[in-house]
């Protein structure tokens, strides 16, 4: 915590990297979910 009292700005944008780093994983996680919904969707309606 003695970093942010020191330099608040540096503390800021790492908060912001370690926050977008965060949802960035998040969306790739909801993203491989839906593709492969879609997928099994298509193969479903394929077969029929």
């Amino acid at each position: 915590m003695m970093n942010s009292v020191k330099n608040p700005i540096k503390w800021i944008r790492n908060e912001l990297l370690r926050r977008l780093g965060l949802e960035k994983a998040h969306y790739n996680e909801l993203a491989k979910k839906a593709h492969d919904l879609s997928a099994a969707l298509f193969k479903d309606s394929k077969m029929n």
